[in-house]
């Protein structure tokens, strides 16, 4: 299979949907570098594949996940923000 067809086909994958619920909330969540705002983020949008999730809560050490997003389907994670 030549590499753009590979490409084309990946282009057309249907997204799949991330869902991160923060407690007590964060005040920031981040995936692959791009800002998605406070927890909770409920089924935001993103094209399938590896992201580093960050979380980030005034007072409490950050902390990252690594979650892999399907095509059609809901990645979802609940994360303890306490100290």
């Amino acid at each position: 299979v030549p590499a753009a067809a590979t490409a084309t086909a990946a282009a057309k994958a249907e997204p799949g949907f991330l869902t991160v619920v923060c407690d007590p909330a964060c005040d920031s969540v981040s995936a692959g570098g791009c800002s998605l705002g406070p927890s909770p983020v409920v089924r935001v949008q993103l094209p399938p594949g590896n992201y580093g999730v960050g979380l980030r809560r005034k007072g409490v050490p950050s902390k990252s996940l690594s979650v892999t997003i399907v095509s059609g389907k809901t990645s979802a994670h609940r994360v303890n923000m306490g100290s």
